[in-house]
């Protein structure tokens, strides 16, 4: 049985070609990708030890070429796909990333019943790998980055968050995946927002702090628009605009400069920072300088990166972090093209220059 169990793991691992070489031992290797996929040895990012666990279920130790440990956790079925109970993910240097657990569910894939006669009697899908109770993640440098509660799948309760030095920077709340209840911003132990959340929508009064503690905006949300007077200031203190809303949209505006002078409002109230020659420019740029991984081609790595940064107001870029990963290797090329874009346009937010938060997409497609 020990023999038959561990080549049902290895067909899957090849994506079912036929094969025979595991030993007859407790504990097999196998290289693969980041994904559990078997590769050849040259090209494998990583290998895992597999390996049935008393309970029954199947162990794995995902470690990566540098002999660290990437993964740690169990699985109920051969194919790897059903997480369930305690998982562990470092970084690629053997630092703990993040941890908690997934929840006893079902098959994932689309399950069939057959009556007798072959005939389908009833069908259906079922999901997994949701998390469930308390997760933690952390930075590189293994402080702790973010906790809370998960309950199938989806954040409930208080979260909070952490900066590099471990001081808390937000505090949300959830029910059933939505932000709702209060919600908290600091910055080195100085409150930075208050506000409030009801399923996702913003509600009630909001205020918001600049680092030096000057007020940057305050005024009220009616299920997630903006209504009535709201006040913004410079980061000086000086008062830079007085809008009023009516549904979210604007229906007065007046703006000063730092000198109390009034200026003509300009629309949109809140614009986006641009790329030199914009969205056409950029993409050139991204597609003349992107160059793919060679590890990612072996791979056969694709997908569409997404990589978020500040835009300050000198139009320098900075900050730069993938939001949304495909690959290590692609990831980093992706990060090393958004910093050599040249400087852009600043962005303008009532009134006011302020470094602005921005996210590219960046599809990478095998030739």
């Amino acid at each position: 049985m020990k023999t038959n169990f561990l080549s049902l793991i290895f067909l899957y691992l090849v994506f079912f070609n036929a094969t025979n070489v595991f030993a007859k031992k407790d504990t097999t290797i196998v290289f693969c990708n980041e994904s559990l996929y078997k590769v050849k040895k040259k090209y494998a990012q990583y290998y895992i030890k597999v390996f049935r666990k008393k309970d029954g279920e199947i162990g794995v130790l995902q470690y990566n070429r540098d002999n660290f440990l990437y993964m740690k956790g169990s699985f109920r079925d051969e194919k790897l796909k059903i997480k369930h109970g305690a998982f562990e993910y470092y970084t690629d240097k053997g630092i703990i990333k993040e941890k908690g657990h997934y929840e006893n569910n079902k098959k994932e894939e689309l399950w069939l019943i057959f009556a007798k006669n072959r005939m389908i009697i009833s069908k259906g899908y079922y999901q997994n790998n949701k998390k469930n109770g308390l997760w933690e993640y952390f930075m590189e440098n293994g402080v702790l980055t973010s906790k809370g509660e998960y309950l199938k799948g989806k954040r409930t309760g208080s979260w909070v968050f952490y900066d590099n030095t471990g001081s808390m920077t937000d505090k949300s709340n959830y029910i059933h995946g939505k932000l709702s209840g209060e919600e908290l911003k600091w910055y080195k132990d100085t409150l930075t927002l208050v506000g409030e959340y009801e399923l996702g929508e913003k509600i009630g009064f909001w205020q918001s702090w600049y680092n030096n503690r000057n007020v940057n905006y305050a005024g009220r949300y009616n299920l997630g628009k903006r209504e009535g007077e709201w006040e913004f200031y410079f980061m000086s203190g000086e008062f830079a605009a007085l809008e009023v809303y009516e549904n979210g949209d604007v229906i007065d505006a007046k703006w000063f400069d730092e000198d109390g002078n009034p200026v003509k409002p300009i629309e949109p109230y809140e614009l986006s920072p641009k790329f030199p020659g914009e969205e056409y420019a950029m993409n050139t740029h991204i597609q003349n300088t992107f160059e793919y991984p060679e590890i990612a081609r072996e791979l056969g790595e694709q997908g569409r990166v997404w990589v978020e940064f500040f835009v300050y107001t000198d139009g320098v870029i900075r900050d730069v972090k993938v939001v949304v990963s495909v690959s290590p290797s692609i990831d980093a090329e992706a990060i090393r093209v958004i910093k050599l874009m040249p400087n852009w346009i600043p962005g303008l937010n009532h009134n006011r220059k302020m470094p602005i938060r921005y996210t590219v997409p960046i599809r990478c497609l095998l030739g």
